[in-house]
């Protein structure tokens, strides 16, 4: 394992534990998102959940123990397809493709049809059947995206203003 991937693993981690801080309002990040994963399902079994949820623990694991313990340089604790895996992830949360995301619209889908069933059971693909749903797909995420991004600034705005009431 060369110096290189080592550092460009540790930079897409932290790429997406910043992107998980930020959006679960946390300062744990991955290990935040982990905990969620593991509470809240809430009954909806959502394609992928048990993998990503084993792939995120997998490669905290491994940040870890490149961080934290001696000689972990030398072990061949990851490859290039976890590397990919980390931007992967963090482009499908961007996409809203990630586990929550998919939750969040397997509530709202349960919503709209009115259906009150016992135990809710909406399976998602990760991949869409034509390329006019993926643009439709794409084209809500920029707004999603744009939207939270306004969301994060106002909230900023809001509590510097409240800082400065304060003095």
């Amino acid at each position: 394992m060369n110096d290189n991937n080592i550092l460009e693993f540790l930079d897409a981690y932290k790429n997406l534990d910043k992107l998980c801080r930020q959006i679960l309002s946390s300062d744990r990040g991955v290990s935040e998102y982990i905990d969620e994963m593991n509470n809240e399902s809430q009954g909806y079994r959502i394609a992928g959940w048990d993998r990503d949820y084993k792939q995120l623990k997998r490669m905290r694991w491994i940040r870890n123990r490149l961080v934290h313990e001696t000689d972990s340089f030398e072990d061949n604790l990851f490859n290039t397809e976890d590397i990919e895996w980390l931007h992967t992830f963090y482009s499908r949360i961007m996409e809203c493709e990630d586990p929550f995301s998919l939750l969040h619209q397997a509530k709202n889908t349960k919503v709209k049809t009115g259906k009150q069933e016992k135990s809710p059971e909406i399976y998602f693909q990760t991949h869409r059947a034509s390329t006019s749903q993926n643009e439709n797909l794409q084209n809500r995420n920029i707004i999603l995206a744009g939207m939270l991004l306004a969301g994060i600034i106002l909230t900023g705005i809001a509590i510097c203003f409240l800082f400065y009431e304060i003095l």
